[in-house]
């Protein structure tokens, strides 16, 4: 197995939401975030991730990531964290890695997740 992924760490994988957005094919992939942490039972072999997205967006929700946000990599275009599309993926149906999203973004994401529930 690759190394496991941490909080924070961004990795393309297949998006089960696709189905709901009639600009995207069922089963295509986008980014998503690591949000879960190391308390998480099953982290190295599930993550809870939240959606990354590039549509541009006026949702007070989003969190917005600015070049600065990213420590390791980064996406070509501007982007969003967005807390309200959340899911689990697996470690293996996890496919290229993007870069790692700064704690602060993370921490500003869990909080607005947290929100909802």
């Amino acid at each position: 197995m690759a190394r496991p992924y941490e909080t924070g760490d961004v990795f393309w994988a297949p998006d089960p939401f696709h189905g709901d957005d009639p600009r995207l094919q069922s089963g295509d992939e986008r980014p998503w975030v690591v949000v879960s942490t190391s308390a998480f039972p099953a982290q190295g072999h599930d993550y809870i991730c939240c959606a990354l997205t590039s549509f541009p967006a006026d949702h007070p929700d989003l969190v917005r990531l600015d070049a600065k946000d990213w420590p390791r990599g980064g996406p070509l275009r501007p982007s969003q964290i967005d807390p309200g599309t959340v899911t689990t993926i697996k470690h293996g149906w996890a496919g290229r890695y993007l870069g790692r999203v700064a704690d602060a973004k993370v921490n500003e994401a869990r909080r607005r997740l947290r929100g909802f529930l």
